[in-house]
């Protein structure tokens, strides 16, 4: 994980699971702006399933869709590298982890438009004073 508070910008890896996510990602490049598609039941997610071509409309239709910037278009290890803007609500907290540190992303099931995608972004391992 690591934190750019003048672009409030996240930079995190998350784990691919299955083949389908890893050879999709070979069609896409850094940079390229896409939708990540978890593996999730219910309200919890926490393994990259599929990677599709950004489209905003299909992800206010479809949960557990969250878009983000390619950072390295292959999987490296069983883990992808992504960027997403951060809400302001999560400087504080993000400017006290290190790099290297785990956190738990909360984005919204169905938003209305990617500037509401992500509502929390917190440490993995919260100190007794969280």
């Amino acid at each position: 994980m690591s934190f750019d508070q003048t672009a409030k910008s996240l930079t995190v890896k998350a784990q691919v699971v299955g083949p389908n996510a890893a050879t999709e990602l070979k069609s896409f490049k850094a940079g390229d702006r896409v939708l990540l598609q978890w593996s999730g039941f219910d309200n919890s997610a926490n393994g990259v399933r599929g990677v599709m071509r950004y489209d905003a409309a299909q992800s206010a239709r479809e949960p557990f869709l969250l878009p983000v910037e390619l950072v390295t278009p292959a999987a490296q290890n069983d883990y992808v590298t992504i960027k997403l803007r951060a809400p302001d609500s999560a400087a504080a907290a993000l400017e006290a982890l290190k790099p290297g540190e785990w956190v738990t992303i909360t984005s919204k099931h169905r938003p209305a438009g990617d500037a509401d995608q992500v509502v929390a972004i917190r440490p993995y391992v919260q100190s007794e004073r969280s």
